[in-house]
């Protein structure tokens, strides 16, 4: 039984697409990185993945040098910024657990990260 994930395409119940945030979501995400600095949007908890091929997409405050990510403890890579966000793009990945966390790159020794985000790949043989 395949496992289909949730894209970021996908029309949620109220018939908007995911990708569009509402302005409660948007107060929420701004609240958040007011704190922290930098939100991890995408994959959200407990999200599935079946492609081959993922991107990553980091909300950060303007102005932000860089932003990173790591999986799994891993090393932090950086990530590009596009259409006001960051994004990895991930590929070469085995099915399994992964644990993601993103942070702005430091700056004066300060590091700004998210709480770890837990996810599943589930790619076909």
């Amino acid at each position: 039984m395949k496992i289909k994930p949730r894209t970021m395409n996908q029309t949620n119940r109220s018939g908007r697409g995911a990708d569009r945030i509402s302005s409660d979501r948007k107060r929420e995400r701004a609240a958040v990185a007011a704190k922290r600095g930098v939100v991890l949007d995408y994959p959200r908890e407990g999200e599935v993945i079946s492609s081959t091929e993922y991107a990553f997409r980091v909300g950060a405050p303007e102005g932000a040098a860089g932003v990173e990510v790591s999986i799994n403890n891993g090393p932090w890579h950086g990530c590009r910024k596009a259409s006001g966000f960051w994004w990895y793009d991930w590929s070469q990945y085995r099915s399994g657990g992964y644990k993601a966390v993103a942070r702005i790159r430091p700056q004066s020794g300060k590091d700004t990260a998210t709480e770890s985000r837990n996810f599943l790949v589930v790619l076909e043989d």
